[in-house]
């Protein structure tokens, strides 16, 4: 891969168009990756789904003093299911993009209101991440959700799919 100082673009001719292994490579660590994000996120609202579950997870939500008390119960209800539908859109190529926007708002969100609760208020408390017995929110949580968001990221840079991949000069 070659800079073209005509255009200021990358040039793709350093790739034989024959040569699937180095899109093979990429798509094998995008899977990887959208494994370990959507495992861990199908692991995390297994954990909060159910009646009992929801209801701890809405006081957990209600510890992060983000939200009134009264109003942690939506959340506490909606957002595993939201989670196991992106981790599973995360799973299948043609849906990954759609799956890491969703992933990577959430991963957002959840490292402001660590960040918010727990470092700027001063709050122990647990993360939620998982249900019951989750860490305590802090920095190790946040290191985690930027990993995940990281992976997420990768998940759809390095995904190269047939059609979409780079034009090298010998198919224009």
């Amino acid at each position: 891969m070659t800079t073209n100082p005509n255009t200021s673009t990358l040039d793709y001719a350093a790739v034989k168009p024959n040569d699937t292994r180095a899109y093979s490579v990429r798509n094998i660590l995008s899977h990887v990756f959208a494994l370990v994000v959507a495992g861990f996120f199908l692991y995390a609202a297994y954990g909060k789904i159910g009646p009992v579950n929801a209801r701890q997870f809405a006081v957990q939500i209600g510890n992060y003093k983000i939200l009134d008390a009264a109003y942690s119960n939506i959340p506490a209800i909606i957002l595993p299911f939201i989670e196991v539908y992106a981790a599973l859109a995360l799973l299948f190529p043609k849906t990954r993009k759609a799956g890491a926007i969703l992933m990577a708002g959430m991963l957002l969100f959840f490292i402001c209101a660590v960040f918010y609760s727990a470092i700027h208020l001063g709050l122990s408390i647990d993360c939620g991440c998982t249900g019951k017995g989750g860490s305590k929110a802090g920095w190790g949580v946040i290191a985690r959700n930027t990993g995940l968001l990281i992976a997420t990221g990768l998940s759809v840079w390095l995904y190269q799919c047939g059609p979409c991949a780079p034009k090298t000069s010998v198919d224009s």
